[in-house]
């Protein structure tokens, strides 16, 4: 049976507010209300945002294929201290910490 299967990273945005990978989008309307708020790991993170990746499923779903295919999805590779870094460029109020081991799965 012909079929197509999609790894999706950490996927950030929109609608994006389950699961313990939603942290980076959590965090992010965290720091903008003024809430405190833990990304609970660390570590290098293939990071996504949501509209890639439903183009991606999108285009996935529209081509015809023979037999199996495995595609990972990684995006931009960012640690997530530097994606704190960006976040407090941006709200520098924020009170978003990082604790946590690296997530189990490929950054890259």
């Amino acid at each position: 049976m012909p079929s197509i299967i999609l790894r999706p990273g950490v996927v950030c945005g929109v609608a994006r507010d389950q699961g313990m990978t939603s942290s980076t989008t959590k965090a992010i309307l965290a720091a903008v209300a003024g809430h405190k708020f833990t990304i609970p790991f660390g570590g290098d993170i293939g990071h996504l945002y949501v509209r890639d990746v439903a183009n991606a499923f999108l285009n996935g779903v529209s081509k015809s294929y023979q037999g199996c295919h495995v595609f990972d999805i990684n995006g931009q590779c960012i640690n997530v201290n530097e994606f704190l870094a960006l976040l407090k460029s941006e709200v520098p109020e924020a009170d978003i910490t990082v604790n946590g081991d690296p997530l189990p799965f490929p950054d890259e």
